[in-house]
């Protein structure tokens, strides 16, 4: 073995021990790099280089066996957690408003006016039970005080944190939970100090001690703020807002329903119905109405365009078509085979767009414009996809020539010649 070979085979030696150990050579100066090969080496003096280090490739192996079986068990972890999360949210509220409103008195009572800042807070806070989605006019995040947050935070953080790590953080756990969506059609700039949304903030340490039973918090104040803090699971959220020394709750529905590719959210209070998708409020018979059942006078009557985009996504951009009237087609062409492949169309669908609002240039209103009495869109069908499109065009396209010759070149259409196309 030359002298080269012996210093490859060291190197390579250094390099497996440090893959054990999880050190990074690529940041250790060449001259420290070469003492640490040396020093391992001579370390092993007694032993034939070549079968140590196959003796270490080996024990590298095991230790990347090793660790990704960690990891699969902490993702099943946050799994099994996310579910548990999830069927909470899910549950209908079993709180009475005297019960949610002894849960907020509680804590003031029992944590509240015993934090190092309770000068802050010196009288009882009032309590304000409200439904998903209903608006509070708070202030920025950087102007409000941290209230009631600040000492859910501060006891939190007392409880001792567990040896058994089951999760790496709270985030893979938050992302793609039914209450990170919630949360997003809420106002994220309140001051949570309870229920499902700050437990879920805190889930690292509420992993441990929601799924590992035996776990005992020793000392007698904290178990008392865990058992409310688990009790606080009964509500979606708690807020505080100092500015009016009032505790905002957001309830559970008596009915919640979220879909799986969590767009939609159907949720019920008593008689009252809501449905949101993409954080956007629309018709609840929108939701109800299946696919089959909606007609298509119902398009109009709908005048948001986030309804209207729901309803065509729902409804079907064949079926609305038939709304329209067709102005050209491809059938008018048989010998362009590519039109034929894209089942162009202009469709004339005046009837079912609305007049425009004029809007003057302070942003005023004022009223709407003349109905549209021309409205032409370019139907095709994706060829790779299969999937149809309305797309619209300028009123002056009123053939298939015009149309194509606008949405690959521009508005130019006495300029313009289409050449060689089948």
């Amino acid at each position: 073995m030359t002298d080269n070979d012996s210093r490859e085979i060291k190197i390579a030696i250094c390099k497996k021990l440090m893959e054990i150990y999880s050190c990074d050579f690529h940041y250790i100066y060449e001259e420290v790099f070469e003492h640490l090969c040396s020093e391992i080496v001579d370390a092993l003096q007694n032993t034939d280089p070549e079968a140590k280090l196959k003796e270490f490739e080996q024990l590298a192996i095991e230790q990347k066996q090793f660790e990704q079986i960690e990891e699969d068990l902490l993702e099943q972890n946050i799994i099994e957690y996310r579910k548990f999360i999830d069927n909470i949210t899910l549950e209908p509220n079993k709180l009475s408003d005297d019960a949610i409103i002894a849960l907020c008195h509680e804590f003031y009572n029992d944590f509240v006016k015993h934090h190092e800042d309770k000068e802050k807070f010196p009288n009882m806070p009032a309590v304000e039970i409200i439904k998903l989605g209903d608006y509070i006019n708070v202030p920025s995040r950087h102007d409000q005080t941290i209230g009631y947050q600040g000492v859910s935070y501060w006891l939190h953080e007392q409880i001792p944190d567990p040896q058994i790590r089951l999760i790496r953080s709270r985030l893979p756990l938050q992302s793609g939970s039914f209450i990170d969506y919630i949360g997003k059609i809420i106002n994220i700039n309140l001051n949570t100090f309870g229920g499902i949304i700050q437990h879920c903030h805190d889930a690292y340490k509420n992993l441990c001690y929601d799924k590992c039973k035996i776990l005992k918090i020793e000392n007698p104040y904290l178990q008392k703020f865990w058992d409310w803090y688990t009790k606080s699971l009964d509500v979606l959220a708690m807020y505080y807002l100092k500015k009016d020394n009032t505790c905002y709750v957001i309830k559970k529905p008596d009915e919640l329903k979220i879909d799986a590719d969590k767009k939609e959210i159907y949720f019920r209070y008593g008689q009252e119905e809501f449905y949101y998708k993409n954080k956007v409020k629309l018709p609840v018979w929108l939701y109800k109405t299946k696919a089959d059942d909606l007609k298509t006078e119902d398009f109009l009557l709908l005048q948001n365009a986030d309804a209207k985009a729901v309803f065509i996504e729902k409804f079907g951009i064949d079926r609305l078509a038939k709304l329209g009237t067709v102005i050209d087609s491809y059938e008018n062409y048989p010998d362009n085979e590519m039109w034929a492949k894209s089942e162009y169309k202009i469709i004339d669908m005046h009837k079912i767009i609305p007049a425009r609002e004029r809007i003057d240039r302070w942003k005023n209103s004022r009223g709407r414009a003349k109905p549209f009495t021309y409205a032409p869109f370019l139907y095709m069908k994706n060829q790779t996809t299969g999937v149809y499109h309305l797309e619209g065009i300028h009123p002056r396209c009123k053939t298939l020539y015009d149309a194509i010759k606008m949405r690959y070149k521009g508005l130019k259409i006495k300029d313009f010649e289409i050449k060689d196309i089948k």
